[in-house]
């Protein structure tokens, strides 16, 4: 399958411009990847609050508070 994913794009597979592509195309899925993990808790939070009671609302939003700071897509990004 790498032959002729190499083959069709007329490059060897011991090429650099071959396998470059690849690993930054593999990177970016694991930093997307560990977006949707990380961010999942956040998600899920938001996704219960309005079936939740009103008295439990603010506490379910307190939780959030050391995870909200600390989980941004961009420092993912920044590292990919």
């Amino acid at each position: 399958m790498i032959n002729t994913l190499a083959g069709a794009l007329g490059l060897a597979p011991n090429e650099s411009f071959f396998w470059l592509p690849l690993l930054m195309a593999a990177l970016l899925f694991l930093v997307v990847l560990a977006a949707i993990v990380f961010d999942g808790f956040d998600i899920g939070v938001g996704c219960l609050l309005p079936f939740a009671d009103r008295d439990l609302q603010p506490r379910m939003l307190s939780l959030l508070a050391p995870w909200r700071d600390a989980n941004e897509l961009w420092l993912l990004l920044g590292m990919g």
